[in-house]
């Protein structure tokens, strides 16, 4: 009985690696294609309702294809409106209590997690190229990558370097990289001053504003064909901003004092064909900006940060309802 009990499972555990061998290559045997490039694209001051997709406003085609394709939140919530405080949110899943950068001029503090250091160590070759004078690196978010360049002040004077610029910039690092990258890009353009090319002012009492918007996405088509040249596997592309602008809402005309909806709400895309499905985002769900960072660590399959405020919104990419916390939000920009 033991023979022919062994000669049954013998049997059958040849039919089933028989069968094995015509379903396909293991994900051992599938070519190693290694892991995909990641670009993060953040627009300073970008209100939501100045992109097509989310308003039909005309001048945004490069940021509607990538809402098209992607996954697209058209009412993420930032940490503060404020450009240093958000950005150092995004980039290290923290509230701002917890990384310490409450106004822009500070300096993010150390014993806390980027992501340019967490996929540096993973093998990436970090780039960072930002467009405004607050996130100078002298600011500490330069922590982690192997190359930055950002806007120094002259003389006293904050600087800042229109979109176009930027973006030729970017791409001259772009040719020296043959191995998986993290580019994080930065323009500035819809931040007052609002001085748009002459070709792209449009109508109204928002055309110079919207004109800069229309500069940044005319920027962000060329950013896009260099990253998708690198490589013949698409990369991973975020798409957001770090807050938006009142245009004269509530009484304010920019930013940083008070926390509506004008200023605390902002677009979130992302971008990354055969894993991240076209359309399925739901309107209703609002990401916020430490959530960003969470999510891009679960789609590389990277384990999780510990101890971070933000949290996987993977669940709600892939189309289904996903309830986020409730978003924090300050500005001390009044008491300062």
């Amino acid at each position: 009985m033991k023979n022919r009990t062994a000669l049954r499972l013998s049997v059958l555990l040849t039919l089933i690696l028989g069968l094995a061998a015509f379903t396909g290559p293991s994900e051992a045997q599938k070519e190693d294609t290694g892991p995909p490039n990641v670009l993060l694209v953040t627009v300073d001051t970008l209100r939501p309702d100045a992109l097509g997709w989310v308003s039909g406003v005309e001048g945004t085609p490069n940021v509607d294809q990538l809402a098209a394709e992607g996954c697209a939140f058209p009412a993420a919530v930032t940490t503060a409106p404020l450009t240093a405080p958000a950005h150092a949110s995004l980039l290290t899943g923290l509230l701002p209590r917890r990384h310490g950068v409450r106004d822009n001029g500070q300096v993010l503090g150390v014993g806390m997690q980027t992501l340019a250091e967490t996929l540096g160590r993973a093998g990436y070759a970090t780039g960072a190229f930002t467009s405004g004078y607050p996130l100078s690196p002298e600011f500490g978010l330069d922590r982690g990558f192997d190359h930055f360049d950002g806007v120094l002040a002259l003389d006293g004077e904050e600087l800042e370097r229109p979109a176009a610029e930027t973006t030729v910039a970017a791409e001259q690092w772009l040719k020296g990289q043959d191995g998986p990258w993290f580019l994080w890009v930065h323009y500035y353009d819809p931040h007052a001053p609002y001085e748009p090319p002459a070709d792209l002012l449009q109508d109204g009492p928002r055309g110079a504003y919207q004109g800069e918007v229309a500069a940044v996405d005319r920027a962000l088509g060329d950013l896009l064909k260099a990253a998708r040249g690198t490589s013949s596997q698409p990369p991973l592309v975020i798409f957001t901003a770090d807050h938006g602008e009142s245009l004269g809402e509530h009484g304010e005309e920019t930013h940083g004092f008070f926390l509506y909806d004008s200023t605390v709400l902002v677009p979130l895309i992302f971008h990354w064909p055969g894993e991240v499905a076209a359309g399925k985002c739901r309107a209703d769900v609002h990401p916020r900006l430490v959530d960003v960072a969470p999510t891009l660590l679960d789609l590389l399959g990277m384990p999780p940060w510990n101890g971070i405020d933000g949290i996987s919104a993977v669940t709600a990419l892939a189309g289904f309802h996903q309830i986020m916390p409730g978003a924090y939000i300050e500005t001390l920009r009044p008491y300062y």
